[in-house]
């Protein structure tokens, strides 16, 4: 989708306006499995179920509640070594899922590596979110929707014109906007969470506004 072509019927002053909010993150997500390969099913499915144990003791310890852990049923396969034709079983996987969140960012890498030592070997992501998401995203499309009032002022200032009453919005998807000729247009809030940085939590929202035209 081209933006600019969004409204083809413009009868006013037609903008685009986009608007990013960058914030910290205040608490992650971590995906990870606990797998146990042994030459018996029933053997990999006791060392799993231990592993197991030990990581809800990590848990605990740094105090996850319980409505922040979501986990899997243990599902048991056959397990291989080696690749294409050298692939060869070698026993039986048993594993649990588990997707844990924590708000203590400032301990999480100590929680991982704890994680790790107590069986939780595949660790597959750990991300970073907002519990500010709603929020920031109203924020985010005010201040597009501020950005495009402005575009057009000068716009209209610059034809001796003066803009009136909003004719026409269109929400576009922000994410849409990264490799295409809008991209640069996007801009940042620098009144919330100014100091945030790499790593920070980035929301956007934009819009093609239409505005009518005062003679």
């Amino acid at each position: 989708m081209f933006v600019g072509q969004s409204i083809t019927r413009a009868v006013g002053a037609t903008v685009f306006g986009s608007h990013r909010i960058r914030a910290e993150p205040d608490y992650a997500t971590a995906k990870f499995v606990v797998a146990s390969v042994w030459p018996q099913p029933d053997e990999a499915i006791e060392d799993c179920n231990d592993a197991t144990r030990r990581v809800r003791d990590v848990l605990r310890e740094h105090a996850i509640e319980d409505d922040a852990i979501m986990s899997s049923r243990v599902a048991l396969h056959l397990a291989y070594s080696g690749y294409a034709g050298d692939r060869k079983p070698v026993g039986y996987r048993a594993a649990r899922e588990f997707q844990v969140r924590t708000h203590d960012l400032s301990g999480i890498e100590g929680f991982l590596v704890a994680l790790v030592g107590a069986g939780a070997r595949e660790l597959q992501s750990v991300t970073y979110h907002s519990s500010r998401l709603k929020e920031l995203r109203v924020q985010a499309r005010q201040g597009a929707i501020r950005a495009a009032r402005a575009k057009a002022e000068t716009y209209a200032a610059a034809a001796d014109a003066r803009i009136g009453r909003v004719l026409h919005i269109e929400d576009v998807n922000p994410e849409t906007l990264r490799h295409r000729s809008h991209a640069a247009d996007i801009s940042v809030d620098d009144h919330t969470e100014e100091d945030a940085g790499v790593g920070s939590i980035e929301v956007a929202g934009a819009v093609m506004v239409c505005f009518a035209i005062v003679e």
